[in-house]
């Protein structure tokens, strides 16, 4: 089997698990729509690519393990978390994303594109995988829930307002060296715009969240 189709699982509303194997490469739109008694999804890093809507209706959801962030991986367009539940455009994230949803792990790709957690204001865990390089403007922008993030080394740009209010975040980790930190933040002010950390935990030490990083 290499797609799950159109509405393949639709209203099955009693459906508690699913194991999608690792030779499927696509999953249509509106395939689990309306599974409200899934509680956990793990799709496998073979998926490139997930119609609109896919999980959308999943009342029930709290984890959820995806391979990139969006309609396909590495993709231009459609790089918004709530795509897969039906949100046509990040700013109806938080009208989309179940509320019931708290964690999120990530397991390939390269890039966090710009506004693609935008309001997903329920979760309080994102995994960030190794291979990502950038996080675009304003991608955790609002997760108000979220409650602490572990930066890669390989990140090499964060982009304007990436961890705007964030109200809950206290605990900001990076992979890499206070020097690295130092020098990747200096090319991205306002990061921790309105996020209360105070520090962020390097693997030789503390860096201090400055007044440039907050955008003052």
């Amino acid at each position: 089997m290499t797609s799950i189709g159109y509405a393949a699982f639709r209203n099955c509303t009693s459906l508690t698990s699913v194991t999608i194997p690792s030779s499927v490469t696509s999953i249509r739109a509106s395939a689990f729509e309306d599974c409200d008694s899934l509680t956990s999804v793990t799709i496998p890093d073979s998926v490139t690519s997930m119609g609109s809507g896919a999980f959308s209706g999943c009342g029930s959801l709290e984890s959820i393990t995806i391979p990139f962030v969006g309609a396909t991986n590495e993709g231009a367009s459609n790089t918004h978390f709530g795509y897969i539940f039906g949100a046509w455009d990040s700013s109806d994230n938080d009208d989309y994303v179940p509320a019931s949803l708290k964690e999120v792990i990530i397991t390939e790709g390269t890039s966090i594109g710009g506004y693609a957690f935008y309001n997903c204001g329920s979760l309080t865990a994102i995994t960030i995988p190794d291979s990502v390089t950038s996080i675009g403007d304003c991608a955790f922008c609002g997760c108000r829930a979220l409650t602490s993030i572990s930066i890669p080394d390989g990140v090499t740009s964060i982009g304007d307002f990436a961890f705007d209010f964030c109200e809950s975040l206290t605990t900001v980790a990076y992979c890499g060296t206070v020097r690295e930190w130092t020098e990747l933040t200096a090319k991205c002010p306002g990061w921790a715009s309105d996020c209360p950390c105070e520090t962020v935990k390097c693997k030789d030490g503390e860096a201090p969240v400055t007044a440039e990083d907050r955008g003052e």
